[in-house]
């Protein structure tokens, strides 16, 4: 056996229903939080999937942008317009819902947001330098 390394999230939330409590999960986590940016896909949001983790957040007080255009293999242009909308909405939280092309552009919003390093210089292997937002 090759040995390896590890390393995956502080915290994993496996539970039945979890999606119905995610606003008061990340109240916990977050408590001063006010700001979040959903990322998604527009089948997930168009179904009605999103709907009851979507309420929640707003019984929490979250003020929620959800930007659902991310497509399968996303161009860049893809990411830099939700960027744009993201930082417009002055997001201070990054929520990544769905499939890896979702959540790719999630994590790309949390370090782009912050404007301290640009996509170009994030190509390759461990490039990004720079700050990021929390990446749910």
């Amino acid at each position: 056996m090759n040995p390896f390394r590890f390393q995956t999230v502080p915290t994993v939330v496996v539970e039945f229903g979890a999606a119905r409590r995610l606003g008061a999960l990340l109240r916990e986590q977050f408590p001063a939080g006010q700001r979040l940016c959903v990322v998604t896909d527009g089948f997930l949001h168009k179904s009605g999937l999103l709907a009851p983790a979507l309420a929640d957040l707003a019984k929490h007080d979250w003020q929620v942008s959800v930007i659902d255009d991310v497509i399968a293999d996303p161009p860049e242009h893809v990411v830099l317009d939700a960027a744009e909308r993201a930082r417009a909405a002055d997001a201070e939280i990054v929520l990544g819902l769905g499939g890896g092309s979702s959540m790719d552009v999630a994590k790309l919003l949390a370090v782009l947001l912050p404007g301290t390093q640009s996509i170009q210089e994030m190509y390759g292997v461990r490039k990004v330098t720079g700050s990021r937002l929390p990446l749910v």
